[in-house]
């Protein structure tokens, strides 16, 4: 079955394709690779649901801190 990549010539998109041409590097990581990201499809419900809830603790300590910080700047610039 031949492929619409299957032209001779000059370099085709296949080739193209192999050698990074069509690579965009992650915006997060510059392309190093250092970025995990979980596969949704792959986890079971009940790991689905810890790992929201982890997050969702994640970002509650992490709200808790910023607003910390903030309450310590207001009050060292109030001389506390």
């Amino acid at each position: 079955m031949a492929h619409d990549w299957d032209n001779e010539g000059e370099m085709n998109a296949q080739q193209r394709y192999m050698r990074g041409d069509y690579d965009v590097p992650c915006v997060e990581c510059g392309g190093r690779g250092s970025v995990k990201v979980p596969d949704w499809s792959a986890m079971p419900r009940a790991e689905r649901r810890a790992y929201v809830a982890f997050l969702r603790e994640q970002r509650e300590e992490t709200e808790f801190r910023r607003i910390s910080a903030a309450e310590r700047q207001a009050e060292m610039r109030m001389g506390c």
